[in-house]
C-alpha cells in the first residue's frame, strides 16, 4: 500500500509540473526551463537563473550568491544548495545538504531525503519523510481554527435557540399546544398560510418603512415577525424533541423536549442553509408549516381549524 502511495504521489507531481514545461521535438525546451538527465547542472556564483529545473538522477549545484527564480523538481541524484531558490522544491530520493530548507523561499516537499523533517513515514525499503515549511504549517493551523470556529459557532447558535425556545414555552405553554394541534390537523393549510406570510410580510414592512410616519409601525411589525419565527422554530423543535424521546424511549418533560429538539433542529438548519441556492428556500418552507399553524391557532376562526 505504501509503494502504491509513493507511485501515486510521484505521478501527481509529474503531471502537475509537466504542465509548466512546454515540450516539442523531444527535449527542446524554452530557454528558461531546464531538464537534467544523469548530468550536472550548475548555477554559478553571482548568476540568477530564471525558470524551472527538473532533474532525473542528476546533480544540481547552486553556488553561493547564486539564485534560482523558479521551481526545482528532483527525482534521485543530489542537490548542492549554497545560494537561494525563489520558488518551490519537490523531490523524491534526492540528497540535500543539511539545512537547505532555510535557503528555499517557497513550499518544500521532500520524500526520502535525510534532512530536517516534521514527520516520518517509513517502510522496510526506504525511509519516507515529509518536510513542510512554516508557511504550510501556518496554513494548516489557520484552516483547523477556521473549521473549529465554524463548529463552535453552530453549537452556540443551537444553545441560544434552545434557551429562547424554553423561555417562550414557559411563557406561552397553551399557545404551543394550540399551535401543535393546528399543525397536526391542518398541515397543508398551515403551510400555505405560513408561505404567504413569508412572502407578503417583508413587502408590507418595506412599504411601511418608506414613509417616515409609519417607521415605528414597521419596527413593531419586524419585532412581531421575528417573534413569530422564533415561536415557529420552537414548536418544530418541541415536535422533534418528542420524536427523539420516543425514539430513545426516554422520559423527558415538555421543557426538555423543547430545548433538546430546538437545539437539534437549529443545528440541522445551520447546515441546511449552507447549501447553495436551495438552503434558505428549504429552511423557509420547513418553518412555514409552524408559522401558518401559529397564525391559525392565534387569529383564525373556527372555520379555519375545522376538525378532521
Amino acid at each position: 500500500m505504501k509503494k502504491l502511495t509513493k507511485a501515486l504521489f510521484i505521478s501527481i507531481i509529474i503531471l502537475l509540473f509537466s504542465t509548466q514545461l512546454v515540450m516539442a521535438d523531444g527535449l527542446n525546451l524554452p530557454a528558461e526551463d531546464q531538464i537534467v538527465l544523469n548530468k550536472e547542472f550548475v548555477i554559478k556564483s553571482g548568476e540568477n537563473y530564471y525558470g524551472d529545473v527538473v532533474s532525473f538522477n542528476g546533480s544540481v549545484i547552486i553556488e553561493e550568491d547564486a539564485s534560482l527564480y523558479g521551481d526545482l523538481v528532483a527525482f534521485g541524484g543530489d542537490v548542492e544548495l549554497k545560494g537561494k531558490i525563489i520558488g518551490n522544491v519537490i523531490s523524491f530520493g534526492t540528497e540535500f545538504d543539511e539545512g537547505y530548507e532555510k535557503l528555499v523561499y517557497g513550499e518544500t516537499i521532500n520524500l526520502g531525503a535525510s534532512s530536517k523533517r516534521i514527520g516520518d513515514l517509513s517502510n522496510e525499503e526506504k525511509p519516507l519523510s515529509l518536510y513542510l515549511n512554516p508557511t504550510s504549517v501556518q496554513g494548516l493551523f489557520d484552516k483547523f481554527w477556521s473549521g473549529f470556529g465554524a463548529i463552535l459557532g453552530v453549537l452556540l447558535t443551537g444553545l441560544i435557540f434552545s434557551t429562547v425556545s424554553v423561555l417562550l414555552y414557559m411563557l406561552g405553554k397553551d399557545r404551543f399546544q394550540n399551535t401543535l394541534k393546528s399543525l397536526r390537523k391542518e398541515p397543508v393549510f398551515s403551510f400555505l398560510v405560513g408561505l404567504i406570510l413569508f412572502i407578503i410580510t417583508p413587502i408590507l414592512l418595506v412599504i411601511l418603512s418608506i414613509t417616515i410616519i409609519l417607521i415605528p409601525v414597521a419596527l413593531v411589525g419586524i419585532l412581531i415577525f421575528i417573534l413569530m419565527i422564533a415561536v415557529s422554530i420552537s414548536v418544530l423543535g418541541q415536535m422533534i424533541g418528542k420524536f427523539l424521546m420516543d425514539l430513545f424511549k426516554a422520559d423527558w418533560t415538555e421543557v426538555i423536549q423543547t430545548g433538546v429538539g430546538t437545539f437539534v433542529f437549529s443545528f440541522g438548519l445551520s447546515f441546511l442553509m449552507k447549501l447553495p441556492c436551495i438552503g434558505w428556500s428549504l429552511s423557509l418552507l420547513i418553518v412555514s408549516f409552524a408559522m401558518g399553524a401559529f397564525v391559525i391557532s392565534s387569529f383564525g376562526s373556527k372555520s379555519f381549524s375545522r376538525d378532521i
